[in-house]
């Protein structure tokens, strides 16, 4: 026996126990915060309760680069309703922990696989970026949000507080229940930021704020891009940057397609309408590429009147008249000659006569 060899396997054997013993903690770690799974694309971390989802804002808050940029999925509907105004114990009262900082961002791909997050609750008037997420730099799809009450400061959203910096990308997901903020302020996003995507999305929230408020987005900054969404709350704001889908909409590079205005009031205690600034009802101000939007007729505005948007064109502002007889039709969004490029999507939207669409993976809705 050569007793060199002997001695090298010796060592080498020592130096793999050595890894696993040091890698093993981290291992077990992530296996006691998640339901499942090892983080990757093809087995994701799997989230099944309120203290698993914690558990995410925590790590990712924290810097933790062991699982800032993971895969994640969801395996339950989520009630957050444990972190929300009767738990005064929990963050000062001040409700849920968004996951994501303007310093320590998402970066991961979260999946929620057709479920539910139920009872989100902030308030925290200071506070900016604010949302389930607070800055989404990787994806977020197949997500419904439902019953929020969130309050912040700016960047404030029902899902994200801001869709951030080139990789943002939140698709597949809808919104219910109340929206506040000071600025850019929105249903499902308060920000779309550079380079960044918000499609196949919808919201019933009411959204309120002091200026850039919009029905799915507050802004959508440089070239940020929202496609084929709709929402149907009730905007409104003090100032203006105020619109039924965007309040704010950069005027050379942002793109707003696709998109339909189907809330009962837009409003501003300001409500200029000049070309620059002011409020449309799909758009707060005039922009370029805005291409194949839709608004209803019925929309009010401060003075509860219907009649007095005058940009009403595909292509401007407040976007193309439609009414429920034609809205409600399935005919309507099916049809591939009323939208840019191909339009509504039937693999992504259930849509059915009488009724506005609503997403195919959410199979209770």
């Amino acid at each position: 026996m050569n007793f060199n060899n002997f001695k090298s396997k010796k060592k080498m054997r020592s130096k793999f126990l050595a890894l696993v013993l040091f890698l093993a903690p981290s291992t077990l770690q992530a296996q006691n915060l998640f339901a499942g799974g090892n983080g990757s694309q093809a087995k994701p971390y799997t989230i099944s309760t309120a203290t698993q989802l914690a558990a995410l804002a925590q790590k990712v808050n924290a810097g933790d680069e062991a699982y800032s940029s993971k895969f994640y999925k969801l395996i339950a509907d989520i009630d957050l309703s444990g972190y929300g105004e009767a738990n005064t114990t929990f963050n000062e009262g001040k409700g849920w922990i968004p996951i994501g900082t303007y310093d320590k961002r998402f970066e991961g791909h979260f999946d929620g696989n057709g479920k539910k997050v139920i009872g989100l609750y902030i308030n925290n008037a200071s506070l900016n970026y604010v949302g389930l997420f607070g800055i989404v730099s990787g994806t977020v799809k197949n997500l419904g949000v439902e019953d929020v009450n969130v309050t912040g400061n700016s960047r404030v959203g029902g899902l994200a507080g801001s869709v951030f910096i080139l990789n943002g990308k939140v698709a597949n997901c809808y919104t219910t229940g109340t929206v506040k903020g000071y600025n850019w302020v929105g249903g499902v996003a308060g920000e779309i930021f550079s380079g960044c995507i918000v499609s196949d999305c919808y919201s019933s929230c009411t959204v309120s704020g002091n200026q850039s408020v919009g029905g799915i987005a507050g802004a959508v900054f440089d070239t940020g891009r929202l496609l084929n969404c709709y929402a149907t709350g009730t905007v409104s704001a003090n100032l203006y940057g105020v619109g039924g889908v965007a309040g704010y909409v950069h005027p050379d590079n942002s793109n707003i397609v696709n998109c339909v205005a189907l809330n009962t009031s837009i409003s501003a205690k300001e409500q200029a309408r000049g070309t620059e600034t002011g409020i449309g009802r799909v758009v707060g101000n005039s922009a370029k590429n805005l291409s194949s939007n839709y608004a209803t007729d019925l929309i009010k505005d401060r003075n509860n009147q219907t009649d007095l948007w005058t940009y009403n064109a595909h292509n401007s502002r407040d976007g193309a008249n439609i009414s429920a007889v034609n809205y409600l039709t399935a005919a309507f969004w099916k049809t591939k000659k009323n939208w840019n490029a191909v339009g509504w999507n039937e693999n992504v939207w259930k849509i059915v006569e009488g009724k506005l669409p609503t997403l195919q993976i959410f199979t209770s809705i």
